[in-house]
């Protein structure tokens, strides 16, 4: 809405095949996305009803697509998504990249990706309307690869992208909930800032911690400030043991959260890219804390500390607090 401009999307799917869930479609969009953000394909429709992160970015890009797509499971633990799709990207901030002598500030970008996602220990119900989740197990594993063709329908861009995301959950009796989720991508090639990961940083400025209030992500790095880090190569490993919730009354039964993250990435050719500034995560980024959620009608209180490599020489700036709030609804 800071903008005023008008933001739309579309599409029409066609299913061929409701046992293994065969669909084709083709989407368009006007928008604006997350710069350096990772998105599976394969993780479908979801519907957030708050997700406030997305409320403290400030590297945005315009883009215009048109994607033609092919969705199957070749058995009902593997799913897979095959996408077409041509790009018209401009980025809202002031940069250009630098590329066989030209410089760039709007590009084109003609692509395919192929995205998998495999869950071997789910359990599914397969009736005549299609399948059904009737148990979610861990672990579970996704992979998509993406190759951009330049000088196809005048893309301006030759590069390679591929990325992982595994996660596991374990659940010892009465003692809680421990889940690890490791995501690493690697890419090489015409890469623009557009094109590059960023670790999904969740830190407003501000010079005073109270400056910096606002609401944690689920897997993002509350001290990380926006648009600090961006890499070409990185991973990032994620550590959460949630206890119980405990009972001291009827209506008070918080749960504590105890989070650990770590990240770590690098980003050639730096000099490619004009107009702004940004680091890469050569020696490792760590932070690490407490959330105690549920506290009153699923609000919480999340603490993140940042230390290590990247510990910043004012104390107050290597804090966060902020408050937890999650609903989602997918479908």
């Amino acid at each position: 809405t800071k903008d005023k401009d008008f933001k739309y999307g579309f599409g029409i799917e066609r299913r061929l095949d409701r046992y293994d869930d065969t669909r084709i479609g083709i989407i368009h969009k006007n928008d604006l996305e997350e710069s350096g953000s990772l998105t599976f394909l394969t993780d479908g429709r979801a519907f957030y009803l708050f997700e406030p992160r997305l409320f403290n970015l400030t590297y945005f890009h315009k883009i215009k697509d048109v994607s033609a797509y092919l969705t199957h499971d070749f058995n009902p633990k593997l799913q897979s998504r095959f996408q077409l799709s041509y790009q018209d990207v401009t980025p809202t901030y002031q940069y250009s990249y630098s590329n066989d002598g030209e410089q760039y500030h709007n590009y084109q970008n003609s692509s395919i990706t192929a995205s998998i996602q495999w869950n071997p220990f789910n359990k599914y119900l397969q009736s005549h309307w299609g399948k059904t989740v009737i148990e979610k197990n861990y672990p579970q594993f996704s992979l998509q690869y993406t190759q951009a063709f330049k000088n196809i329908i005048n893309s301006d861009l030759n590069y390679t992208k591929i990325a992982l995301r595994a996660m596991q959950e374990l659940r010892p009796l009465n003692k809680g909930t421990t889940s690890f989720q490791l995501v690493a991508g690697i890419s090489f090639g015409d890469l623009p800032v557009t094109e590059l990961y960023n670790a999904s940083p969740n830190q407003p400025g501000g010079e005073k911690i109270l400056n910096r209030f606002s609401v944690a992500g689920r897997n993002s790095f509350e001290t990380m400030y926006f648009n600090e880090f961006l890499s070409d190569k990185y991973a990032i490993i994620q550590a959460k043991h949630t206890f119980n919730r405990f009972n001291i009354t009827s209506w008070l039964r918080p749960e504590l959260a105890l989070i650990s993250r770590f990240g770590v990435g690098s980003t050639a050719k730096m000099h490619k890219h004009h107009d702004i500034e940004f680091n890469s995560m050569e020696n490792g980024y760590s932070e690490s804390g407490i959330e105690l959620n549920k506290i009153f009608k699923g609000f919480g209180l999340n603490f993140m500390y940042r230390y290590g490599a990247y510990h910043l020489p004012n104390f107050d700036d290597n804090i966060s607090l902020k408050f937890t709030y999650y609903l989602t609804l997918g479908f």
